[in-house]
C-alpha cells in the first residue's frame, strides 16, 4: 500500500521535516512487520535456486528502498536521515538509479554518523546514473536497459565521480558490498576507482 501511495508520501515529506520524519518512522514499523527476517546475505547471488516467495519478498524490499530514497530526497534533514536508516537497515540498490534516487543516496552516505549506520550498504552494478530523459529504475536485466547502457559512453567515469562524491573520507563501521561490471575498461578508470575505495575500509 505504501508503494501505491508514493506520490502522496513524497508530497507529505516535502512539506515539513517533522512530517517527513513521522512518515519514515511509520515506514520503519512497516518494514519490521513486512520484512521481519530479512538478511543482507539473501541479496548475494547464489547458484542455489531462490524460493519464489523469497524472490518476491526481495524484489518488494528493493522497491521499498527506492520509495524511501525518494522520500529522503524530498527532505534532506539530519532527523529524517536518522529515521531513514532505521527504516532501512539494509540499503540495497540493484540496478540503475535516476537523478532523484542518486541524490538521496549521495546525501545519505555523505551524512552518515558512526553511531547510526545501516547494517549493510549493497550496490550492485551501480551507481551508473541514467540521464534524466531516460530516468528509470531497472531491477532486472532487459534488452531495453542494455540499449540505454550502450548510449552512455562515459558511464565508467560517471560511476567513479559518483563514488568520489559519496566516499570523500573514510567512515569506519560502514559495511559496503560493491559490484561493478563492464564499466572499467581502462587503467585510468581502474586507478581512480581504487583510490576511491580506499575510503571504504569495510568493503
Amino acid at each position: 500500500k505504501a508503494l501505491e501511495l508514493s506520490n502522496l508520501l513524497q508530497f507529505t515529506c516535502g512539506c515539513d521535516s517533522r512530517a517527513a520524519q513521522a512518515v519514515m518512522d511509520k515506514l520503519s514499523c512497516l518494514r519490521i512487520n513486512v520484512f521481519p527476517k530479512l538478511r543482507a546475505e539473501q541479496f548475494e547471488q547464489s547458484h542455489v535456486p531462490i524460493v519464489r516467495e523469497d524472490e518476491t519478498t526481495l524484489k518488494m524490499y528493493k522497491h521499498f528502498v527506492v520509495l524511501c530514497l525518494k522520500l529522503l530526497n524530498e527532505n534532506q534533514q539530519a532527523k529524517v536521515l536518522e529515521s531513514f536508516v532505521q527504516a532501512l537497515p539494509i540499503i540495497v540498490i540493484d540496478g540503475y538509479m535516476n537523478r532523484t534516487e542518486a541524490a538521496a543516496l549521495k546525501y545519505c552516505i555523505q551524512n552518515l554518523k558512526s553511531t547510526n549506520l545501516p547494517d549493510r550498504l549493497i550496490l550492485n552494478t551501480v551507481p551508473l546514473v541514467i540521464p534524466e530523459r531516460e530516468s528509470y529504475l531497472s531491477l532486472s536485466p532487459s534488452p531495453h536497459s542494455v540499449r540505454l547502457l550502450d548510449t552512455i559512453a562515459d558511464g565508467g567515469n560517471e560511476t567513479v565521480q559518483f563514488l568520489q562524491q559519496c566516499f570523500k573520507s573514510p567512515l569506519a563501521g560502514l559495511k559496503v558490498d560493491l559490484k561493478l561490471s563492464g564499466q572499467f575498461d581502462s587503467p585510468d578508470k581502474t586507478t581512480q576507482l581504487i583510490s576511491v575505495l580506499k575510503n571504504v575500509p569495510s568493503l
